[in-house]
Parts: structure tokens; C-alpha cells; sequence
């Protein structure tokens, strides 16, 4: 059996969640996976906490681990080490703990983008901020609405704000902000020069 947890802080509560799954290989080779826990919780969320927390899970099922997939936050690595210590003395590990700490290359994946990312920061920044003013100005989006409207541009669909630490929500945002600019920039010349030369 396999593990994985992750932590998440509510932007509106400004409470920690902590998710808990185990994945494993039924009798017949499936593939399942179940979440075994995901709660709320208290700071510190350092890796004493995180191993008691995970260690008094273990308790309830009794099974042996054979990897532990984590994000490369530091308070994992002590948490690791503490749980990987822990189950040995419980005979509970697996290959005694040779592949037990996995980092997880989704988010290795994620740390590598935003690095490039870094590169056209100046222009992620102005789009995010430009897609934030539409959603948070109802004069700004009443007037994006009358342009889009007098232009035309019906079907025309909503950028979606992204979140920046994941470079996913950044690249579909900035794709569907590249596709409505390319609308906006090649109907305004044609609405400019009609306007022009009606006078």
C-alpha cells in the first residue's frame, strides 16, 4: 500500500486540511485507491504534527506501507523520517524502507514551469491582473460587456482566473486570455476603420 497526503489552507476560513489516501492493487489487479482521512488541521503544521496525525491512522488498519508520496516541503521530510522510523520498529514497512519516500513529480513538474514562468513574469502578472479587475470591478465587467457587445464578439468565452501555484490553471488562463485578445485586436482595427470611414 501506498500513501499520499497534502495539505490545504481555506482562503476564505484560513483553516489547514490535511488529505490521507491510500492507493493500492486489489487481489485481482485493480488499481483503487481510498481517502482515509481528510480533517481539519491545527498549527503547527510541522512534521511532528503531521506524523502524529498519519501515525494514529496507521494504528486503526494495521497494514504494511511500502511508499509515502509527498511535495518536497521540508516539514514532509521530517515527518518522513519520523513515520519511516516508526514503522520499521512495527515491522509495518515494506523493502525496510529502501523506496519509501517518494516525492511527487506532479508537483516537481509544477516547480520546474513556474520557474520558467519567472521569465514572462511581467506578462503573467498583468494578465492575472487584468483578469482580476474584470472579476472584481462591476463597472470595469459592465464595460468589457458593452465592448464585447458592440463588437460582436458573441460566444466570446470567460478567462478564468488561475491560481499561481499551480502552472496548469496559469496555462489554460493565458490561453484562453491569448484567444480573446486575438478576437479583441483583430475586431478593433475592423471596427475603427468602418467607424473612419463612415465620417
Amino acid at each position: 500500500m501506498t500513501l499520499t497526503t497534502d495539505i490545504w489552507t481555506s482562503d476564505h476560513q484560513n483553516f489547514g486540511y490535511i488529505c490521507l489516501t491510500a492507493h493500492f492493487i486489489t487481489d485481482n489487479w485493480e488499481l483503487k485507491k481510498k481517502i482515509l482521512a481528510f480533517k481539519k488541521i491545527e498549527y503547527p503544521h510541522d512534521g511532528e504534527t503531521l506524523f502524529t496525525f498519519i501515525k494514529d491512522l496507521i494504528l486503526e488498519w494495521n497494514k504494511k506501507l511500502f511508499s509515502m508520496v509527498v511535495d518536497n516541503a521540508t516539514n514532509n521530510d521530517v515527518m518522513i523520517r519520523l513515520l519511516k522510523s516508526w514503522l520499521k520498529e512495527k515491522s509495518l514497512l515494506c523493502a525496510n524502507g529502501a523506496l519509501f519516500h517518494v516525492r511527487c513529480s506532479a508537483h516537481i513538474l509544477n516547480l520546474i514551469v513556474q520557474d520558467g514562468l519567472k521569465v514572462i513574469a511581467s506578462l503573467v502578472s498583468k494578465i492575472r491582473d487584468s483578469v482580476r479587475y474584470l472579476k472584481r470591478s462591476p463597472s470595469g465587467k459592465q464595460k468589457f460587456d458593452l465592448a464585447v457587445s458592440q463588437l460582436k464578439l458573441n460566444g466570446l468565452k470567460k478567462v478564468p482566473m488561475d491560481v499561481p501555484i499551480r502552472w496548469n490553471s496559469t496555462y489554460a488562463r493565458n490561453r484562453r486570455w491569448t484567444s480573446t485578445w486575438r478576437r479583441l485586436c483583430f475586431q478593433i482595427p475592423m471596427t475603427l476603420i468602418f467607424y473612419i470611414g463612415g465620417r
